[in-house]
């Protein structure tokens, strides 16, 4: 027989640099053996029906050698699901996280700060003033993108290895993950720049627009195609993507609406 049940601990036991978690499904199951021959013989019709269940599921899972702890056996097995990057690609996508962010508030902040000047044209109706910032506004991004995306390239590794210079092989990914995330900087400046603009200009829809299709929409479209495509790097190209087809769409909206806001 077998129960699958939550289970509830509180206890404080780190593996491969995680805290334990305090809350877990969990399966359990007995075989009321009455000898060692028949326990035998359970465990491994145990074990092969789990293999079916990998196998359906399309997953590559490899047992290996266990440690029953004070309540194992001597045959205690554990199914290990391969995966491309496992913990070290999660601790990667941190890393990269972290630093993007350092590069992105220059952006932040030009959108930010650009936002209340346009916004003092447009209700003042000064026009050719408007445009002009948006002109110089455009020729700015392009130097700070370019400038940005170069600096982050060459500052992939000392900046990885702060966080994660202890592992060589998470160092190695990460590094290859930051420099591929960084091609977003070439164009996340100015979809920001587009959201905030057009905030300014009180149209609120269209700087929402360009804020949820960058963020969620094309992300999520991003992230369930690439790595179909390119396996883990398309993890790391799925920003990228996004910023690119957003800039698509903040481009439409600057051209189609350039004769309302002169």
């Amino acid at each position: 027989i077998y129960q699958i049940q939550w289970k509830f601990r509180d206890e404080t036991r780190p593996r491969f640099g995680l805290m334990r978690s305090k809350e877990f499904l969990m399966k359990d199951a007995y075989s009321f053996d009455t000898d060692a021959e028949g326990a035998d013989k359970s465990y491994w019709n145990m074990y092969h029906a789990y293999e079916r269940i990998y196998a359906r599921c399309g997953l590559k899972a490899v047992p290996v050698q266990a440690d029953g702890g004070d309540m194992g056996d001597s045959m205690t097995h554990e199914f290990h699901a391969l995966a491309d990057a496992g913990e070290d690609g999660i601790a990667a996508y941190g890393v990269m996280m972290y630093v993007s962010f350092v590069f992105i508030a220059v952006f932040i902040g030009y959108a930010i700060g650009s936002a209340p000047i346009a916004g003092f044209h447009y209700g003042a109706r000064n026009r050719p003033e408007l445009k002009n910032l948006l002109r110089k506004s455009l020729v700015i991004l392009v130097v700070t993108s370019a400038g940005i995306t170069a600096l982050s390239l060459l500052s992939a590794v000392p900046l990885s290895r702060v966080f994660v210079g202890y592992d060589p092989d998470l160092l190695a990914l990460t590094v290859r993950a930051f420099r591929l995330y960084a091609l977003s900087f070439l164009v996340v400046g100015f979809n920001l720049f587009g959201s905030g603009f057009f905030t300014a200009l009180n149209n609120g829809p269209v700087s929402a627009a360009i804020s949820f299709l960058r963020t969620f929409v094309f992300q999520i479209a991003a992230v369930l195609a690439l790595p179909l495509l390119l396996d883990t790097d398309g993890i790391w190209l799925a920003v990228p993507l996004s910023e690119l087809l957003c800039l698509g769409v903040t481009a439409a909206f600057l051209v189609g609406l350039r004769k309302k806001y002169g």
